[in-house]
């Protein structure tokens, strides 16, 4: 989709009396970006969705998944076009925020560094995931945090707990 294209025109945002300069521009984005309108059309939660549809069109991410972790699944865009995408895949999320209910995903209300975090995602999903994802967030992940899960995974695609530690021993992931 054109970044510039999409259809209507470009709304201003007035500065509000409590409202910061950066807020405002934030929200003039917000209301002028065309993956936003075409997110709530489709009736994804983020615009976010196409983000990932766009990389497994590149790249085919998604060709052959059968489960799949989302880390941060909040507010729930990535394990939606997840869903719409590949049907039949199971799919597990993870956050500390709240996240309404996904059709045909288990979501988990708690932190994925959490040492009881890798078995309850293995049980959600019922069977070793194939793919994991995560969309790092400055609100619950520090760079620290993040440093250690890049160490520990290696080279990898996704910034994601290592696959040993989700797999059921034995497993391949």
């Amino acid at each position: 989709m054109n970044r510039s294209g999409g259809g209507g025109g470009h709304q201003r945002v007035r500065t509000a009396r409590n409202r910061t300069a950066s807020s405002t521009r934030w929200l003039e984005r917000q209301l002028n970006d065309p993956y936003v309108r075409r997110a709530k059309a489709d009736n994804y939660r983020s615009r976010a969705a196409y983000k990932l549809l766009e990389l497994d069109e590149r790249f085919g991410l998604l060709k052959g998944v059968k489960s799949v972790v989302d880390l941060g699944i909040a507010p729930g865009g990535w394990s939606q076009a997840v869903r719409r995408r590949v049907p039949n895949a199971k799919v597990a999320g993870i956050d500390l925020l709240p996240t309404d209910p996904i059709e045909g995903a288990e979501i988990l209300l708690m932190d994925f560094m959490d040492e009881a975090a890798p078995p309850a995602l293995r049980e959600a999903l019922g069977i070793p995931f194939t793919a994991t994802y995560m969309k790092g967030r400055a609100n619950y992940l520090c760079l620290h945090r993040l440093d250690q899960l890049n160490e520990d995974a290696g080279p990898a695609v996704h910034d994601a707990p290592p696959p040993r530690a989700l797999a059921p021993p034995g497993a391949t992931a």
